[in-house]
C-alpha cells in the first residue's frame, strides 16, 4: 500500500479511465442489444395481428389519452382506408367521438394492449438474453487476450524483427505487416481487409443494375418538396425527394421494376401518375397550380394514355358533383338525378371499354383504367357487374400472359375469379309464393340481416310509408343515389317515412362500414343480384326502388313513378 500522493492520482486516473471505459462498452452493448429487441416486439406483434388492426387499435388509443387527458375536442374527422384481400380499397370517415365508442375500434385497441404486453415480455426477454451473451463474450475474449502477452501489449519487444520471430514460432506470423511488422494470422484486421474488398464489390455490383429515369421542371414551386412514390398493392411508398430550386428542375434514379409499375409524383397533395415497365427515361413538365392536370409527359405512351384517362375521371366527377348539386337546390328531380347519373356512367364506361381496355388489354394504362375512382367508389365493378368483370378477364389474361409471376399479375386473376363467382348464372328454380301471404301483406315479406346482425322484416315497418330500395354500395352510383336517400329523408322522416335499404354487395364487410351511418333501415342479401328477392320483385336495376303505403301494400315501382319526391308525399 502506498499513500503518495503521486501514486494514488496515478491509480485514480486508472480507475476513472476504466469505469469510463465500461460505461462507453455497456452503452454500446445497450444500443445494439435494443435494436433486435425491438424488432422481436413488431415482429410478435405483425404475426398475430393484421397492420390494419394495429393502425386503427393506435388510433383508438391516441383518441383515447387526447380524451381523457388532454381533454381536446373528439369531433374532428378522421378518414381510413385499406385493401381487401380482394384488392378492392375500403374507405371510410369517422369523427373522434365515433372512433371512441365504435366496437370493432375498440375490438382492435384491446387486441393491440394485450399483444402489445406479451410483445413486450418477449422483447424484454431478448434484451436481457442479448446482453448476457455479449458480456460473457466480451468477457472471454478479454480473459484469452490477458493470456497472450504478446497481443495484449504487456510485452515490451526489444525489435519488430523480434516480435516477428515470436509470431513464426508460434505458427501467427501473417504475410501482411505494416512497415517491418508483419501482422497477427487471422486477427480482426485481416478479416476486416477481406470484409472490406467483398463489400466494395457487392456495391459495384449492386449499382449497376438497370435504372429507370424520370427528369423535367416543375414551374411555380420554389421551395417545395417534390416527392417520388410508388403506387402498389399495399399503399403509397416514398422513394425519394427533393427541394425545388427557382427553376424547379429535378432527376429521380430507381431500380426499374421486373413487371410494369406505377409512380407518382407529388407536391403538397398533388399527383401525377405514370407507369414504367422498362428501362426508360420519361420527361415530366408541369405547373404548380395545375400540377395534376396541365403537365405534359414524354418517353411513355402509357402514361400519356394515363393522363387522359385522368382526365376524363375529372371531367365525370365534375358532371356528377353538379348533378348532385342541381339535386340539393331542387333544381333537378331524383328521377331525371338517377336517369342522368345513369347515362354519365354508362358513356364513359363504354367510351374506356372500346379505347383503353379492350383495345390494349396487356397494356400499363388498361390496369389503370380497371381501378378509377368516383366518389371513392370503383367505377368498373369487378365484384357484382358481369360486364365490369370481363374487362377484369381481359387484362388479367393479358398480363398473366406476359408476366405470370409478377403480384399484380397474380392479384388481379384472384379478382377475376371472385367476381366470375359472384355474377354466375344459378340455375333457375321455380318460384312458389303463396297466394294468401300476398293478399294478407299486400306485399312479399323480405327478412334479412342489418349492420348489427338483427333480423329486420320490411312488414314490420307497416304504418310507415316505405321506400324498398335494392342497390349496390360499392357501384359508382352507390355514393350519390344514397346522397339523395338521405335528403329525401331528411325531409319526410319525421312524416312517416321509412327506408328499406337492401344490400346486393358481394362484400359484407365492405357494406358494413360503407352503410354504418346511415339512419335507416340497412340489410343485406348475400344471395346478391341472383336472389330470391330480387327475383320476386322483378328487380331489372340496381338502384331500383319500390313505394309501400301505410297498409303494407306495393304501390309504385321505379318505372312508374315520375316524380319521387312527389309520389312519397302523395303516401304520406
Amino acid at each position: 500500500m502506498s499513500l503518495d500522493a503521486r501514486n494514488i492520482t496515478q491509480g485514480g486516473q486508472v480507475i476513472k479511465y476504466m469505469i469510463g471505459m465500461f460505461i462507453q462498452i455497456t452503452n454500446i452493448v445497450v444500443y445494439w442489444s435494443l435494436l433486435p429487441a425491438l424488432g422481436s416486439f413488431f415482429i410478435y406483434l405483425f404475426s398475430v395481428m393484421k397492420w390494419v388492426h394495429i393502425k386503427h387499435g393506435t388510433v383508438y388509443w391516441l383518441l383515447f389519452i387526447k380524451a381523457k387527458f388532454v381533454r381536446t375536442q373528439t369531433d374532428q374527422l378522421y378518414h381510413f382506408s385499406w385493401e381487401t384481400a380482394q384488392g378492392k380499397m375500403v374507405e371510410f370517415t369517422r369523427t373522434g367521438a365515433q372512433i371512441l365508442n365504435d366496437s370493432y375500434f375498440i375490438k382492435c385497441a384491446e387486441l393491440l394492449k394485450q399483444n402489445a404486453f406479451y410483445g413486450w415480455g418477449i422483447s424484454l426477454a431478448v434484451f436481457f438474453f442479448i446482453v448476457m451473451v455479449v458480456f460473457w463474450f466480451l468477457g472471454r475474449k478479454g480473459h484469452l487476450q490477458r493470456k497472450d502477452e504478446l497481443i495484449g501489449g504487456r510485452f515490451l519487444a526489444p525489435s519488430a524483427a523480434y516480435v516477428n520471430k515470436l509470431l513464426k514460432k508460434t505458427g501467427k506470423l501473417s504475410p501482411l505487416k505494416i512497415g517491418d511488422l508483419h501482422l497477427v494470422k487471422n486477427t480482426r484486421d485481416m478479416k476486416k481487409i477481406t470484409f472490406v474488398a467483398l463489400a466494395a464489390l457487392t456495391i459495384t455490383a449492386c449499382s449497376s443494375g438497370p435504372e429507370f429515369e424520370v427528369n423535367g421542371d416543375i414551374s411555380g414551386a420554389d421551395g417545395k418538396m417534390l416527392y417520388l412514390e410508388a403506387s402498389g398493392l399495399e399503399g403509397i411508398v416514398p422513394l425519394d425527394s427533393v427541394k425545388l430550386k427557382g427553376e424547379g428542375t429535378f432527376k429521380f434514379k430507381q431500380p426499374r421494376p421486373e413487371s410494369p409499375e406505377f409512380y407518382r409524383l407529388r407536391v403538397d397533395n398533388k399527383v401525377i401518375n405514370f407507369s414504367v415497365d422498362s428501362i426508360e427515361t420519361l420527361q415530366i413538365n408541369a405547373p404548380y397550380v395545375d400540377f395534376s392536370t396541365a403537365y405534359t409527359v414524354e418517353g411513355s405512351e402509357n402514361s400519356s394514355k394515363i393522363k387522359e384517362l385522368t382526365l376524363k375521371q375529372i371531367n365525370l366527377q365534375k358532371n356528377v358533383d353538379e348533378q348532385l348539386n342541381a339535386l340539393r337546390a331542387n333544381k333537378l328531380g331524383h328521377d331525371t338525378f338517377e336517369e342522368n347519373l345513369a347515362t354519365l356512367l354508362k358513356n364513359y364506361k363504354e367510351d374506356v371499354k372500346v379505347n383503353y381496355i379492350f383495345a390494349a388489354p396487356n397494356t400499363a394504362a388498361a390496369y389503370f383504367a380497371l381501378f378509377q375512382k368516383l366518389n371513392d367508389y370503383l367505377i368498373f365493378d369487378p365484384l357484382n357487374n358481369k360486364d365490369d368483370v370481363k374487362c377484369f378477364a381481359a387484362v388479367a389474361t393479358s398480363l398473366n400472359n406476359t408476366y405470370p409471376d409478377a403480384v399484380r399479375s397474380k392479384n388481379l386473376y384472384n379478382i377475376v375469379i371472385k367476381g366470375m363467382k359472384n355474377t354466375r348464372q344459378p340455375q333457375s328454380k321455380s318460384l312458389e309464393i303463396p297466394q294468401d301471404k300476398i293478399i294478407e301483406t299486400g306485399i312479399i315479406d323480405i327478412a334479412l340481416r342489418d349492420v348489427k346482425g338483427n333480423t329486420r322484416k320490411l312488414t314490420d315497418l307497416k304504418g310507415k310509408v316505405v321506400l324498398l330500395d335494392f342497390s349496390v354500395f360499392q357501384s359508382p352510383a352507390g355514393a350519390p343515389h344514397n346522397m339523395m336517400l338521405r335528403e329525401l329523408y331528411n325531409k319526410y322522416a319525421k312524416d312517416g317515412l321509412e327506408i328499406y335499404q337492401v344490400s346486393l354487395d358481394a362484400d359484407e364487410h365492405y357494406w358494413k362500414t360503407a352503410a354504418g351511418n346511415l339512419p335507416w333501415v340497412c340489410v343485406r342479401d348475400g344471395n346478391g343480384v341472383y336472389s330470391t328477392n330480387v327475383a320476386v320483385y322483378n328487380v331489372r336495376q340496381v338502384p331500383s326502388i319500390f313505394l309501400i303505403n301505410r297498409n303494407n301494400e306495393l304501390k309504385l315501382r321505379g318505372e312508374d313513378i315520375k316524380d319521387l319526391e312527389a309520389s312519397v308525399k302523395s303516401l304520406l
